[in-house]
């Protein structure tokens, strides 16, 4: 029998050379409300990242935060860290696929709150973008135009996977 809390949990890991591993990584996004960045992996990369598809959230603050998928989940970083009382909040309702700090079921939330989480399913995937963007606010207007390089200049990403 099947736990109906692990239902909507990503199913299977990526392979770097799977055709559609860059479809289903834009489809889960999309479904988050994430905007998607388009990159390459540079040449000779044998990598656990499965897809050069990465979500990008540019925000009002001046924020900015890169999600990445990997085998069984998206990694993601923010240049801002998330208040200790957001990532509480958050940790308090989905702890079971929303891993602070990418530690599995960590309880104990830094009192400086959150930059980086492991995300294991859909679910996690929107709550995490609607507690962020809910927190951080959307940029809009004219905004410099993020780039793959941008993200890993800001340790937003492994820059030596991606181009």
């Amino acid at each position: 029998m099947s736990d109906p809390k692990r239902s909507d949990y990503f199913k299977t890991p990526f392979d770097v050379r799977a055709g559609d591993a860059n479809q289903i990584a834009q489809e889960e996004l999309r479904a988050a409300g994430i905007p998607i960045l388009t990159a390459t992996f540079k040449e000779g990369c044998d990598s656990e990242f499965g897809a050069a598809i990465l979500g990008v959230l540019w925000c009002a603050d001046g924020a900015v935060i890169a999600f990445s998928r990997e085998h069984r989940f998206w990694s993601v970083r923010s240049s801002t860290p998330l208040p200790y009382v957001n990532t509480k909040g958050l940790n308090d309702l989905f702890s079971d696929t929303v891993r602070i700090n990418g530690m599995s079921d960590e309880d104990d939330v830094d009192s400086s709150g959150c930059d980086y989480w492991h995300v294991n399913s859909h679910t996690g995937l929107g709550a995490l973008a609607m507690t962020l963007t809910g927190y951080f606010g959307i940029a809009s207007g004219n905004t410099t135009r993020v780039t793959v390089a941008m993200l890993a200049k800001l340790g937003l990403i492994n820059g030596s996977i991606y181009e």
